[in-house]
């Protein structure tokens, strides 16, 4: 993810997760620029611009315990 126009948005599924990143092309049109794969039942997300991280949180399942998922932007 970079500081431009991008934005991110948690796609969530039982079986699988992943975090889509936009890029805004223009006033009404916007690209995909990265799929990133989280895990199943992930959904709730939160960005910080003050600790330039995004935070996702995935729901228990009975494969995996509860997590809180930590990413970091590339530059």
């Amino acid at each position: 993810m970079r500081r431009t126009s991008a934005c991110t948005f948690p796609g969530r599924d039982l079986s699988v997760g992943f975090v889509y990143v936009y890029q805004q092309k223009d006033a009404d049109h916007y690209e995909i620029i990265g799929k990133i794969p989280t895990r199943a039942a992930a959904g709730t997300s939160f960005w910080s611009p003050e600790l330039n991280r995004y935070y996702v949180a995935g729901a228990a399942t009975e494969q995996e315990p509860a997590a809180l998922l930590i990413y970091e932007p590339e530059h």
